[in-house]
């Protein structure tokens, strides 16, 4: 049957099902030559904005393609936040962090057993011969797993292009007894000048160990030594950090080494200072303005006496400062008593105290920098307004849900002071631990926001 006014390809076409096999000329389309996209042949400014564009992670595998890629990543000027290399007995990997974009992380020793890696990589001059790839899009993270016996080698080769075309402070943690090859890594230059340096582990490094690490590195911001090292063995890198400086073993530090330090943040543990040291180490604070020091500590054994013999210190002065001296550590907010200190005060206004608290088996001995004399009475002060808007909150939970018991009407009151929220709230939820009840979504409500309260009055 035909249709008047078509063409009979076209009455063909109407007339082929939809799900036919019919391979019939009329229904195929043409194939375009697929054509690659040229993006290095685009005007300068029009790459490099598309380029920008790309991840990363792409971007690094762009840059093994060619020395002129290569070239082409390193001129977009995309600088890294942090680099960290970890090199410990059971880890072994490089993460590349930026700000608001995915982390790169290339790990030699990964936890979970994968499929057979067998992408070829060339970094420089070392070829990773079983090398993959993996994205996740969830953590927004990239991932490159390799099975590479030169740990050192690898690891140096790998943070060198990392570090060539994404430049950023760079930070190592390490375990020196799990990796021989100290010397050929520590030999390239990249990995000379270092923002952080951990070492960890609990074997002491040898002096050849020491100078391998040491001979050639600068640091600028950290110096963190878990292990004992040698007493003889003078770390100058102790007196270039500026942030942090912990020293297990200080066995080697002098009074002039003391004095030499220009870090805010120093923990030394095993030491042979006495009190003049220490005394010398006060009156250099006191007499020149440029020290930047904040917060020492020494372990002190009960052995050793403490005492200042020519320095003019002064008893606690309730006036002067607060009892306490607070400060932050990644887990917690800790406070040190002070009012058995001994206290001092600068030409430029800053007051410091030294003072000896006794923790479990040992005892140390605190140098500690008032930079804001009562910061507790601060805080305090700016709690009302800090807390207003979870009042605001408690008010609109308790319009739509009357369900809340005489202890929760008690924490709704704006009235309360902080010690007496804090109290009462301890009450409450004990209360609820003890009948194991089940909240209704009422009290769920407040009790969140009761913990977010909690948290800023206990800050």
């Amino acid at each position: 049957m035909a249709f008047r006014g078509l063409p009979q390809t076209n009455v063909r076409a109407a007339q082929r099902s939809p799900d036919s096999d019919d391979d019939s000329p009329v229904f195929k389309k043409p194939k375009l030559p697929v054509k690659p996209f040229r993006l290095l042949d685009l005007p300068i400014l029009i790459r490099e904005k598309a380029m920008r564009l790309i991840a990363p992670i792409d971007l690094f595998d762009l840059s093994l393609c060619s020395r002129r890629m290569t070239k082409y990543v390193k001129s977009l000027r995309l600088e890294a936040e942090q680099h960290k290399i970890i090199m410990t007995k059971h880890q072994i990997m490089i993460s590349v962090n930026f700000p608001g974009r995915e982390v790169i992380w290339w790990d030699f020793k990964p936890f979970h057993a994968r499929r057979i890696a067998n992408q070829i990589r060339r970094i420089g001059n070392v070829v990773f011969t079983q090398s993959e790839r993996v994205s996740d899009g969830t953590l927004n993270t990239g991932e490159f797993y390799c099975q590479y016996a030169d740990y050192e080698k690898g690891v140096a080769a790998v943070s060198e292009q990392f570090q060539k075309i994404f430049p950023g402070p760079k930070s190592i943690i390490i375990n020196p007894f799990s990796f021989p090859e100290l010397k050929t890594l520590f030999s390239h230059e990249h990995m000379q000048s270092l923002n952080n340096l951990d070492i960890c582990g609990f074997e002491q490094p040898s002096i050849k160990m020491m100078e391998e690490i040491f001979g050639k590195v600068t640091l600028k911001e950290r110096l963190s030594i878990k292990p004992v090292t040698e007493g003889d063995y003078v770390i100058q890198q102790a007196f270039q950090v500026q942030s942090f400086l912990e020293l297990r073993c200080a066995y080697w530090m002098s009074r002039e080494h003391l004095l030499q330090i220009n870090c805010r943040v120093v923990e030394i543990y095993d030491n042979k200072f006495i009190s003049e040291d220490i005394e010398a180490f006060a009156a250099k604070w006191k007499e020149d303005t440029s020290k930047q020091w904040e917060k020492f500590l020494f372990r002190w054994d009960s052995g050793r006496p403490f005492c200042f013999y020519n320095l003019d210190a002064e008893a606690w002065d309730e006036t002067k400062r607060e009892s306490h001296f607070i400060y932050k550590t990644n887990q917690e907010t800790r406070r040190i008593d002070c009012s058995d200190g001994f206290d001092m005060e600068r030409e430029d206004g800053l007051l410091a105290t030294f003072v000896l608290e006794q923790r479990d088996e040992h005892q140390f001995l605190h140098f500690l920098v008032f930079k804001e004399r009562f910061p507790e009475k601060k805080r305090i002060a700016e709690l009302p307004s800090k807390l207003a808007p979870f009042y605001t909150q408690l008010e609109k939970i308790n319009r739509e849900y009357h369900d809340n018991v005489a202890l929760e009407r008690l924490l709704c009151n704006r009235n309360l002071n902080h010690e007496e929220f804090s109290e009462t709230y301890q009450v409450w939820k004990n209360m609820f631990l003890e009948q194991g009840r089940v909240n209704t979504q009422g009290q769920l409500l407040r009790q969140e926001v009761f913990e977010k309260m909690r948290a800023i009055i206990e800050a």
